[in-house]
């Protein structure tokens, strides 16, 4: 049985959407960046997403430059909608960067691919240090939905869980929903957003590499005046009591 200091070291935080950069601007309308990323980041997730001791794999390029959540091109649901991993229209549908072949493969190459082996790295090395490995996936939702959501209808919860049946262990989920509860957050299962983050050498193969999503309603933490620090640090605090690591010995 592993002690407390063990089951943390089992943890990894994956936080894929919180940066801003864009190291090439090939074939970019640039007109149309700067509200992108403004819409799209999950900002401050890295602030929110922070407890002592769990490593953190943070990409930090924008997502509309490299979307590393997203399964490459015909795989991925968002393709046909311009939001594969390399992002081609704007939500409402306007050209946004023109897909260029050597720039898509070099950002997949360079960037997408590299991002994705050093998650399997540190997945294989909790594995064989420890025998499981507890992925979190960090982020953070718009209250009103995305014009290129699955999802359009209104009243969405303070946290959405993402869950998969065969990597998601009941214990993580009651432990954010007992969270959820302590702190007078509401909440829905994979709504408005489904699923979790596994590498693919494991996915549907090895039961034991664990992982939730956990994504934060925007409107708790920012307003009309921008970030609210004090509510960013009480969402750190409900972090904190999700991974409360006596909860898994």
């Amino acid at each position: 049985m592993l002690n407390i200091e063990e089951i943390k070291n089992t943890f990894i935080f994956h936080i894929p959407h919180s940066g801003t950069g864009i190291p090439d601007y090939s074939g970019y309308n640039m007109d149309l960046i700067d509200n992108e990323i403004k819409l799209l980041t999950d900002f401050f997730t890295d602030d929110i997403f922070y407890v002592e001791g769990i490593e953190r794999l943070i990409f930090p390029l924008s997502r509309i430059f490299c979307d590393v959540e997203r399964l490459p091109d015909e795989t991925e649901p968002m393709y046909a909608k311009g939001a594969g991993f390399y992002y081609t229209h704007t939500d409402d549908n306007k050209i946004l960067r023109a897909e260029i072949p050597a720039m898509k493969s070099a950002v997949y190459q360079d960037y997408y691919l590299p991002h994705h082996k050093k998650l399997e790295q540190m997945v294989e090395s909790r594995l064989n240090s420890y025998g499981v490995a507890n992925i979190v996936d960090c982020h953070s939702f718009p209250n009103k939905a995305f014009q290129r959501d699955f999802h359009q209808e209104r009243n969405r919860p303070d946290i959405c869980i993402g869950v998969d049946d065969f990597h998601t262990p009941k214990r993580q989920t009651d432990s954010i929903k007992a969270a959820c509860e302590k702190f007078g957050l509401s909440w829905r299962i994979n709504y408005p957003y489904e699923g979790t983050v596994v590498p693919m050498r494991y996915y549907r193969i090895d039961s034991n590499v664990n992982s939730i999503m956990i994504e934060i309603n925007r409107d708790l933490y920012i307003d009309n005046q921008g970030a609210n620090f004090k509510k960013i640090a009480h969402l750190n605090e409900f972090v904190n009591d999700v991974c409360t690591f006596e909860k898994y010995i």
